[in-house]
């Protein structure tokens, strides 16, 4: 594993500034090429999906998005791992909070991701593909050569570990994770104590530890914030950047689908085209739609991958960091609010859109789509899209015992929760608001 994760932290460090024209297409093309004729050999989804289309043409293949592929997971997989015991295995880490084990029988990580659509999506990682995404995201996240410096220190802020996260651990680099629902006040203090060179987390969170850091309580200097998980909101950016004395916030794209973007030591996200290819189809007013292929997973295959995200390119041309991939402008959206439930003693405890999230989409393998609206405190209305076969009094019980569930892990009394059978109205122009808080907490 220590070859491979060398072998992608040295390639990501010579590709991002020296890989692009025709060089850059050309890599593209043979490792697409590659990808395809595994897919179309050991995957019986993609053999069937593609049939009658001309595998040479990679660029015009019919589509897949997160729907069908968690639909046909068992035979979009190329290790033949069963769909039910992979959600299975990713339900019980995601309630049990231990993320180490793998899938029965297999090496294989299974990890769970809503993202912001609200999609309930499912990821398959091999030992050497970890080891690979930890060599790439290290060389674009680290301000430096790794060899440079020993002890870098990194802490995550996220939903969930992963051993995806362990892998990215090394003699140079100390990664400490934190739950995202850890209280602040023990975040702040373990912040304090582990003094970290680069912050990763939502920005709803990092908004928190800019207050704490303005009010003297966080005290750390990191080199670099990243915000992840969360649409990031201009106004967001520069209170947090601002807090710690930043030129700019910093974002990592990452979904279940792949490591998208990352931005540079110049503040520009830029597209990782040397792990992605990223097609796109035009939605007016210089708005895209991305359509993915990842370069290097063959466990789950990710090929001509249909995002629901709306993306604003920048012009092309070379950045200040000396790197001429593509540059997003702007990921649009609205960023998911916080949700708040009370103790009881009436204290109001924030909760965190992938808690929210998980509260949902835990209670029932037969939730389609939903949407959480809150307009007070320890209240919410719950709209939920369910199978036809559901029976929507029995989810909607399963829904209330998961909220109650999770609630009491923190302290907090039952929610009053209402339900709709319909979702509410899309934005135009932007993805639904899944999660919405139309209180005004002080």
């Amino acid at each position: 594993m220590l070859l491979t994760f060398l072998r992608h932290y040295l390639g990501a460090h010579w590709r991002f500034t020296r890989l692009e024209g025709t060089a850059l297409t050309k890599f593209q093309d043979t490792l697409v090429r590659r990808q395809v004729a595994f897919a179309s050999t050991h995957s019986p989804f993609y053999r069937q999906h593609w049939q009658g289309s001309d595998l040479s043409e990679w660029q015009a293949l019919p589509t897949v998005d997160k729907r069908l592929m968690m639909a046909n997971f068992t035979a979009f997989n190329t290790r033949g791992v069963d769909g039910d015991v992979a959600m299975e295995r990713a339900i019980v880490a995601e309630t049990s909070r231990d993320f180490r084990p793998t899938v029965p029988g297999t090496d294989l990580t299974v990890g769970l991701s809503t993202g912001t659509s609200g999609h309930r999506g499912m990821f398959l990682v091999s030992p050497q593909e970890q080891a690979a995404w930890a060599g790439a995201i290290l060389a674009r996240v680290l301000p430096g050569p790794i060899w440079r410096r020993r002890g870098w220190r990194v802490t995550l802020f996220h939903r969930a570990t992963s051993n995806l996260y362990e892998r990215a651990r090394s003699r140079s680099v100390t990664l400490n994770y934190h739950d995202l629902m850890q209280p602040l006040p023990e975040a702040v203090a373990a912040l304090n104590v582990e003094q970290p060179h680069i912050l990763l987390g939502p920005p709803t969170l990092l908004a928190k530890l800019a207050d704490e850091h303005r009010a003297g309580r966080l005290r750390i200097r990191p080199e670099r914030i990243f915000s992840v998980a969360e649409v990031l909101e201009p106004q967001d950016a520069e209170q947090i950047a601002g807090a710690f004395e930043l030129a700019a916030l910093d974002q990592i794209y990452q979904c279940t689908e792949g490591l998208l973007a990352v931005s540079c030591p110049h503040h520009r996200l830029h597209i990782m085209e040397d792990l992605v290819v990223i097609q796109t189809e035009a939605l007016g007013e210089g708005r895209a739609a991305p359509l993915v292929t990842d370069l290097w997973r063959t466990t789950q295959p990710i090929i001509r991958y249909r995002l629901g995200d709306v993306l604003t390119l920048a012009p092309p041309g070379r950045c200040a960091c000396g790197s001429a991939f593509r540059v997003i402008e702007r990921i649009e959206g609205r960023q998911d609010d916080l949700c708040y439930f009370l103790k009881e003693n009436e204290e109001r405890v924030p909760f965190y859109p992938d808690t929210v999230r998980r509260a949902v989409l835990l209670a029932s393998g037969q939730i389609l789509d939903y949407a959480v609206r809150q307009r007070q405190p320890g209240e919410a209305c719950v709209f939920l899209e369910l199978t036809l076969e559901a029976n929507r009094v029995l989810v909607e019980d399963a829904v209330r015992a998961s909220f109650t569930r999770i609630l009491a892990s923190y302290d907090c009394r039952p929610a009053m929760l209402t339900f709709e059978a319909q979702l509410p109205p899309r934005v135009l122009g932007a993805k639904r608001r899944r999660i919405q808080n139309e209180s005004k907490p002080c």
